[in-house]
């Protein structure tokens, strides 16, 4: 027969630690079923979901306001890519090519 022994908050809801992995109450045994583990499953997923939805906009906004705080930055970067833009509307393809990658690397 195993011993059982009661610990802090267990004793007054009278319940009954057997190792630390299983718990036993006097009235009933809960189990642990499929539905269980695809309840458990699915909500980590939305969990993991969230957080990166949440991690994704918090990026967004950081950048967001950064670049609205010091607009100088983007200036040149935004004339390259209006000048890429109209020398490809005159068919200076090249030329475009060269202004649009200059505006991605300032």
């Amino acid at each position: 027969m195993q011993s059982y022994t009661r610990v802090g908050i267990f004793q007054q809801l009278d319940i009954a630690i057997v190792d630390e992995k299983q718990t036993y109450s006097k009235e009933a045994t809960m189990s642990y079923d499929k539905d269980d583990a695809d309840r458990e499953e699915g909500m980590e997923f939305l969990y993991r979901e969230f957080k990166q939805q949440y991690e994704d906009e918090f990026i967004v906004d950081r950048i967001q306001t950064f670049y609205k705080e010091n607009t100088d930055i983007v200036k040149n970067s935004l004339n390259n890519l209006m000048n890429s833009e109209i020398l490809f509307r005159n068919e200076f393809y090249s030329a475009a090519l060269i202004h649009a990658a200059i505006s991605i690397e300032e």
